[in-house]
């Protein structure tokens, strides 16, 4: 599997290309328990019908670099929440998401079945010779410096990334593409993003 063209990996995301995408709530109730999917499918956009939304699109719920950065967001979760952010995260398959859960417990997962985030993000995929990478031996030491450990089941060259997405139809505040494993979004962005979507105050 190739990398998709350069002109639709760089086309940037809109609510638009989004808003329809099909998902389903995860619910899990423990490690030893496997994983189901609540309900019926939803479109996405009623994730940010009411209120702003962070939408965390996990390359592979096994990888000890998504966790940490699922760990990070989870830890800041309470600070979103107070600015009347809602923080999501979307993965395209089910393997590793009862572990990939513990690290965001401040989260909601939803799957994407038919990976509709991730062809948004312009389905963009690496290959295993780019754990080589300085930059990528740099991402997993660490998380690993964090203790974070993690395994290698599941699909992991599927590129993720996050977006930040105003209420209702105020479009998306940030985007942020997974460049290589383990690229997280900046947190200082994050929040820089978070405080443009937040109604601001009458008066």
């Amino acid at each position: 599997m190739g990398n998709t063209s350069a002109k639709a990996a760089s086309e940037p995301v809109t609510t638009e290309k989004i808003k329809d995408i099909g998902l389903q709530r995860m619910t899990v109730a423990g490690t030893d328990t496997p994983v189901a999917t609540a309900g019926g499918s939803f479109p996405a956009g009623d994730l940010w019908k009411d209120q702003p939304a962070i939408v965390f699109v996990v390359r592979r719920p096994g990888c000890a670099l998504c966790r940490e950065h699922a760990q990070d967001l989870s830890n800041k979760q309470p600070d979103f929440a107070a600015k009347g952010v809602k923080l999501v995260g979307v993965v395209h398959e089910k393997l590793g998401v009862e572990e990939f859960s513990g690290f965001f417990k401040n989260g909601e997962i939803y799957f994407d079945e038919e990976k509709a985030f991730f062809n948004a993000l312009g389905m963009r995929w690496e290959g295993l010779s780019s754990l080589m990478k300085p930059s990528v031996i740099s991402n997993a030491k660490r998380a690993s410096a964090k203790g974070v450990k993690g395994n290698l089941k599941g699909e992991g060259r599927l590129l993720g990334g996050l977006l930040v997405v105003g209420g209702g139809d105020s479009g998306i505040a940030f985007e942020h593409r997974e460049a290589v494993f383990g690229d997280h979004a900046s947190m200082d962005a994050i929040m820089a993003a978070v405080d443009t979507v937040v109604p601001k105050p009458l008066g």
